[in-house]
């Protein structure tokens, strides 16, 4: 069959890369002028199984609305977007209680596993280097309350497949000397032997290249103008460049995905989250972390990506499909860092740091959308949230089996979309 594939992030290209495996002839579009140029550019580059929890919780609400009007909020809400999410909030609501949220927790950790069995099943046969570092990640806590409590909840994921380390902030400072400076703002640690992390956006260049091999075409600089549709089939796609028509469509559009259906009647549960990232060379800082860092009071991850450099990442704002980064945030972004390491001033032209922000495309219940849409060529893999790259691999095969009528790896029926998608 001929499938086109609306997107060419990670979610796009991975989804590519399985059909093409399975002998489909394959087209991706994308607006961009090259592939992965959006959030696959430079996002945190975890493959976060340990993170694999929905933002969907008990106490979630309030957190966010007692912080919204700091800057350094983790979570900032806009007010001016209340009016534009209430159906979505009251949807994230409903998801935020400790049962639901619990099964949310397990069906995304079922998938994070098994997306990254799949990863590393890739990486080996498309020969792909992408900085990638397979030695684990630590955890940190400032406070005692909040280490004893992440410690207690992990517990419940040993059987599920996580394993982890509990740490006390002297071996966190024997795995980490970096983290000596700040000891005092040290209770502990976990640490997660099984988790990676590595450069996505090369990833994604070698692995488009692979797809490129296999036969699979790529239209860029094409952006999507309209789905036209007959009877309860898609047609074709506009778009700026002109028409596509497919047996099969593959909508991996991340949060433009609402955008595009619209027009259609369809209102997919995604609202955009913006996040934001630096890039900094690690040569100033010669003894920075080899190991991934996730700060559990400041959610912000640091990520060592090759000897030479740093990718700094976190924030959540929710401010419609506005990209451009504020300063009061990139201000209380930098300062969260350096509250954890003071070291890195070294690595930071304060004068005019360029953080990059993308688009999260987030589900009120933390899960991805997959599979046939009411469209009965038309399959979605979007609503991936922080976990894009994460969830990405495992996604795309099971969006694949579904396109070829088989039963995935895994059951999937609480990502399946609704009928009125």
């Amino acid at each position: 069959m001929k499938i086109a594939i609306l997107g060419a992030g990670i979610v796009g290209l991975t989804t590519a890369y399985q059909l093409t495996r399975d002998g489909h002839d394959v087209i991706v579009v994308d607006r961009q002028a090259d592939v992965s140029l959006e959030c696959s550019y430079a996002n945190g580059g975890f493959i976060a199984i340990s993170q694999a929890v929905p933002w969907s919780s008990p106490g979630v609400l309030l957190r966010v609305l007692t912080t919204m009007f700091r800057s350094d909020a983790p979570i900032l809400l806009h007010p001016s977007q209340l009016p534009k999410i209430w159906r979505w909030g009251l949807e994230f609501l409903s998801c935020s209680s400790a049962p639901i949220s619990w099964e949310n927790t397990k069906h995304i950790l079922s998938l994070a596993l098994y997306s990254l069995g799949l990863l590393r099943k890739v990486r080996d046969e498309a020969n792909i280097d992408y900085f990638q570092r397979t030695n684990g990640c630590l955890k940190i806590y400032a406070d005692q309350h909040s280490f004893e409590e992440s410690a207690k909840a992990q517990e419940p994921q040993i059987p599920l497949g996580i394993d982890f380390k509990v740490l006390d902030a002297a071996q966190c400072i024997k795995m980490v000397p970096a983290l000596d400076e700040t000891r005092q703002k040290l209770a502990g640690g976990i640490f997660v032997p099984d988790e990676e992390g590595g450069d996505c956006y090369e990833f994604a260049k070698v692995l488009s290249q692979t797809i490129r091999e296999a036969g699979g075409e790529f239209r860029f600089s094409s952006a999507i103008e309209g789905v036209e549709m007959e009877g309860n089939r898609v047609a074709k796609i506009i778009t700026s460049t002109g028409s596509i028509t497919a047996d099969r469509y593959v909508l991996a559009a991340g949060a433009d995905a609402p955008l595009i259906m619209q027009s259609h009647g369809v209102r997919l549960p995604i609202i955009p989250v913006k996040g934001y990232s630096l890039t900094l060379s690690r040569d100033p800082w010669p003894d920075a972390p080899d190991l991934q860092i996730v700060d559990e009071k400041n959610l912000f991850g640091l990520n060592p990506l090759g000897t030479n450099r740093l990718r700094l990442a976190g924030l959540a704002e929710i401010a419609g499909y506005n990209r451009a980064p504020q300063r009061r945030r990139t201000d209380a972004f930098i300062a969260g860092f350096l509250d954890r390491f003071p070291q890195l001033e070294a690595c930071l032209d304060r004068s005019n740091p360029e953080p990059f922000c993308c688009l999260r495309p987030v589900t009120p219940n933390g899960l991805p959308i997959l599979g046939q849409s009411r469209f009965t060529n038309l399959f979605y893999n979007i609503g991936h949230g922080h976990l894009g790259w994460t969830l990405a691999h495992g996604t795309a095969r099971i969006v694949a089996d579904l396109i070829a009528g088989k039963s995935p790896a895994l059951d999937v029926t609480a990502c399946r979309p609704r009928p009125t998608y």
